[in-house]
């Protein structure tokens, strides 16, 4: 058993190490490269094989949820998971192929959480405030998930909104040189 709390610490302190790397990443592409970030950004929702590639990792990451989780009575639906991970990959792009990108990223973002939950729930408890931000910080992206993909209209809204407004894009910078500053800390607390 202490294995696992050893690299469930482990995988807790890579996590919030990342988070602080994809708030710097982030916040160094906001201040010195604004308009080509811009521009990718705005082609987003429209880039078909941007969309197909998001779509089949989260079908495989969907495939491999719930090849490995156990289904009680339905373990005898367990050989036919990777064919229906194809076919669930196919009907996401048939049924979905408006603005495909931004639902395809929201449902990678929803399949994320659980490995990194599951490491939080496991990390020792002397990492208390380190398992809360960092648990905090997986459901306000869950929440952003969620509504991308029920909403995918939303990501343009907030871009557009973002575009025209430089206090939005000064708070978002602050933010995001908040979430690379405090990540790391809260290992310490």
């Amino acid at each position: 058993m202490p294995d696992l709390f050893l690299a469930s610490a482990r995988s807790l302190r890579i996590l919030l190490f990342a988070f602080a790397a994809l708030g710097l990443l982030l916040a160094g592409l906001l201040l010195f490269a604004r308009r080509p970030l811009a521009r990718l950004l705005r082609a987003f929702p429209r880039h078909t094989p941007t969309g197909w590639l998001l779509t089949a990792i989260a079908a495989t990451a969907a495939t491999y949820i719930v090849f490995h989780a156990p289904l009680g009575r339905f373990d005898v639906i367990k050989p036919l998971v990777p064919f229906l991970g194809v076919v669930l990959f196919f009907a996401f792009v048939w049924s979905l192929r408006e603005l495909l990108a931004v639902r395809a990223l929201a449902a990678c973002l929803l399949l994320a959480a659980d490995p990194i939950l599951d490491a939080i729930l496991w990390a020792p408890d002397d990492l208390l405030f380190a398992r809360n931000y960092a648990t905090i910080l997986i459901y306000l992206i869950l929440l952003l998930a969620a509504l991308l993909f029920l909403y995918p209209w939303l990501y343009t809204r907030i871009l557009r909104a973002f575009a025209r407004t430089p206090l939005l894009r000064r708070l978002l910078l602050v933010l995001l040189i908040l979430l690379a500053i405090l990540s790391p800390l809260t290992l310490l607390a």
